[in-house]
């Protein structure tokens, strides 16, 4: 009877893990990966036509703390000043990734049906604001939304900023 019972009770936990479909496919090594670390090398550089040449014509930036109910976000012309006043701000040198994270790359089913991937990152940005002279070295998690057309389509930022930095640029 042992035996019956612990058998069932493994084939029950056997079956279910077999026939469920995978919903996503995680990779630390895609081309995604590497147009995320271009763009960023395109951010630090503050030339603001390489900065809009990752970006699709639809681009969208959102700020995922964001306390609104809905976060209209920012258009790819507005998100290209504010890189380029950030930039022209803090003096950045240099994107680090975050010490024991990597950038990954995520495929959900239904855009991989769209061609388009998310890759996420966990970087740190190195610099000295100019006017202050504090040290950069905030934590900065962002999701990317890469196209069909190899460009990036959605960035979704998950570090703190004060709303009021975004309506000034």
């Amino acid at each position: 009877m042992k035996e019956v019972l612990l058998f069932s009770i493994t084939l029950t936990g056997v079956i279910p893990s077999f026939a469920q479909k995978a919903n996503e496919i995680i990779d630390m090594e895609h081309p995604a990966i590497a147009l995320v670390n271009d763009f960023l090398v395109a951010a630090i550089s503050g030339d603001p036509e390489k900065i809009a040449s990752y970006l699709t014509d639809d681009f969208m930036f959102y700020h995922g703390t964001s306390a609104a109910n809905y976060d209209p976000g920012i258009g790819k012309a507005r998100f290209v000043r504010l890189v380029y006043c950030r930039q022209q701000e803090s003096n950045c040198s240099a994107i680090e990734p975050f010490p024991n994270l990597y950038p990954e790359r995520v495929q959900y089913l239904e855009d991989y049906r769209n061609h388009e991937v998310w890759v996420q990152t966990w970087n740190v940005p190195r610099g000295v604001n100019r006017a202050t002279g504090v040290k950069l070295n905030t934590p900065a998690p962002r999701l990317y939304k890469i196209s069909k057309g190899n460009k990036i389509k959605v960035i979704i930022n998950y570090t703190l900023v004060h709303r009021k930095h975004l309506m000034d640029s």
